[in-house]
């Protein structure tokens, strides 16, 4: 079974270092042996990797749309830029088998929670001065509390996701890191 964490890094400055390991990989190696163009090619892969990834700085954008608008404008300068037809066969692959994990699953499943609380949070902005009620109210507190319970799931289903990760990230001599450890992200 593959490992993800073996395939690249997200670094603190929202860069993408691929390691030999990705090239090699089916999902990403198809793209790199299609796509003539290699710098394309790479752009593509990132462009997989900034869409799906837990840990991906777009990842503030709610909506897959929004999120893929905004890597498209990041990479290609186009947020309507046509992604190549093997690069699409490939992010399905890798959103389905390699990000899909039930501590992952869990995670955006609790995005999209707090996301949808928000929302009703938001659309309580419609609501015509003056006529807010007791009911209104109360609703409001529930929606409130529930917002910070979810917050607070969020950010532990967050630490979960981030301990399995370095629980499975490899260091030099072929051992284990483990949770106490710091990864070199310069690798």
């Amino acid at each position: 079974m593959i490992n993800i964490n073996d395939l690249f890094d997200i670094t603190p400055d929202g860069k993408i270092n691929l390691s030999t390991t990705a090239l090699a990989t089916p999902v990403f190696r198809r793209i790199y042996d299609i796509i003539e163009d290699k710098g394309v090619a790479r752009k593509e892969i990132e462009y997989i990797i900034f869409k799906h990834h837990w840990k991906t700085p777009y990842n503030v954008y709610g909506s897959t749309d929004q999120r893929d608008a905004k890597v498209k404008l990041s990479l290609f300068n186009d947020k309507d830029y046509k992604i190549h037809p093997i690069t699409e066969i490939s992010e399905k692959e890798y959103a389905e088998e390699l990000q899909d994990s039930e501590i992952l699953q869990m995670l955006e499943a609790a995005r999209v929670g707090v996301r949808y609380i928000t929302s009703a949070l938001l659309s309580l902005r419609e609501t015509t001065p003056g006529s807010a009620t007791l009911e209104m109210a109360d609703k409001v507190n529930k929606i409130v509390e529930k917002l910070g319970n979810s917050v607070k799931s969020l950010d532990i289903i967050e630490k979960a996701a981030k301990a399995n990760e370095l629980a499975t990230s490899k260091i030099r001599g072929d051992g284990e890191l483990n949770l106490y450890e710091i990864p070199d992200l310069k690798r």
